[in-house]
């Protein structure tokens, strides 16, 4: 899904430079605004189809909860750092995120406060993905809000194994 939404942008970019270029040369006033119009309303179909599929709802985890070695959970309400290293306690996280399907609603720029900001690690210690949790149905990725859709975040578990773990 992410390599088509790649290619779709990439191709809208050129059609866009092509279009750029299109107005800089000297052709006939016909030939030009028949072409134009065409080219003009490629590019847009493009622009318009990247926009709408970035917004079609997916996981935004994928990941085998047996490649990861440890999470780092980052509690919003005070700032404090756990560590998640059961094998069970990871299991079921990381299934019951890899389970939702999620819809990108808004930009989360210049946004403040979160429940828990999740960093999933590997056995040689690189970061796998990082995940903030604001509640039992809205999770914050790559700059925006997604809200669950088939399913809910298991917050309540995340924050009683944070409990747990002082």
């Amino acid at each position: 899904m992410n390599h088509l939404i790649l290619f779709l942008f990439i191709l809208s970019i050129f059609a866009l430079i092509f279009e750029m270029s299109i107005f800089l040369l000297p052709i006939k006033r016909k030939i030009n605004a028949r072409l134009s119009t065409k080219r003009i309303l490629f590019a847009s179909i493009c622009v318009i189809s990247v926009f709408f599929l970035t917004f079609v709802p997916h996981r935004i985890v994928r990941l085998d909860y047996r490649e990861i070695s440890y999470i780092e959970v980052r509690d919003g309400s005070t700032g404090d750092i756990h560590i998640i290293d059961e094998l069970e306690t990871i299991t079921n996280i990381v299934q019951n995120l890899s389970s939702i399907k999620f819809q990108k609603t808004k930009s989360s720029l210049f946004r403040m406060g979160y429940g828990y900001n999740l960093y999933f690690y590997d056995s040689k210690g690189k970061i796998k993905k990082n995940l903030i949790i604001n509640s039992h149905s809205v999770a914050r990725y790559k700059g925006y809000f997604y809200k669950a859709i088939n399913g809910t975040i298991d917050y309540n578990y995340i924050s009683r194994r944070i409990k747990n773990s002082n």
